[in-house]
């Protein structure tokens, strides 16, 4: 892939946002720190309130566990890598990987260079980890071959239970395991996307309503020197 490096790869909520919501008990770090947070699902992004409103925006993470979700605090980070779908383990090895930079002369999206370069995305890295389909894939009803490359990958059992789904066989064989892995994985991570840009719009929103409630000053006081 070639393009200019990502600017929004930091924190999914911002900061102002992420302040307000711990204040109001919307948001809660878990101790000790993981690099998750708990979030009330309703706020999650710009459609989340509606499709949640069963759910009290002033319930607790003690009397409502349900009602919070839980996300990676930075967008990239180990945390995401197991919230797209991989074990803790794995999830280790390929953020390590990332960490120490991959080799040769891609850089990765958070190499920040003047230029034009070709660069991986951090999503495109983890999802290489799924395995390689032009050398081996997984198509056929054989439910044990589509486990077996799921565990040998690293693959976090919820994920592996979630395509292995009996209701949604028919719709599985349409598709290829590392195919399967890697859709789930990009929309989780796009979802992470979407939270990020809410907050952002939250944050940005209350800066408006904050300027708008400053008094103004007359022009004959904007004409003094």
């Amino acid at each position: 892939m070639t393009r200019k490096c990502n600017s929004s790869l930091g924190e999914i909520l911002g900061p102002g946002d992420a302040a307000r919501l711990t204040d109001l008990g919307l948001v809660n770090p878990p101790t000790p720190p993981n690099g998750s947070i708990l979030v009330d699902k309703r706020r999650l992004n710009r459609s989340s309130d509606e499709e949640t409103k069963h759910i009290l925006l002033n319930a607790n993470i003690e009397s409502c566990p349900d009602g919070f979700a839980t996300i990676p605090e930075k967008l990239i980070s180990k945390a995401t890598i197991e919230y797209v779908g991989f074990s803790s383990d794995k999830a280790t090895e390929i953020w390590s990987g990332w960490d120490a930079k991959p080799s040769g002369p891609i850089k990765r999206e958070i190499d920040l260079s003047g230029e034009t370069t070709p660069e991986v995305s951090f999503i495109d890295w983890v999802m290489s980890h799924t395995g390689h389909p032009m050398n081996y894939d997984v198509w056929e009803d054989d439910s044990s071959a589509w486990f077996r490359h799921m565990e040998q990958r690293g693959i976090a059992t919820e994920l592996q239970h979630s395509i292995m789904d009996p209701r949604f066989k028919d719709m599985r064989l349409t598709g290829t395991c590392i195919g399967w892995l890697r859709d789930t994985m990009k929309l989780r991570y796009e979802a992470l996307n979407e939270m990020q840009q809410a907050s952002a719009e939250r944050e940005k929103a209350r800066g408006h309503r904050r300027n708008s409630a400053r008094p103004q000053k007359s022009r004959l006081e904007e004409s003094k020197p």
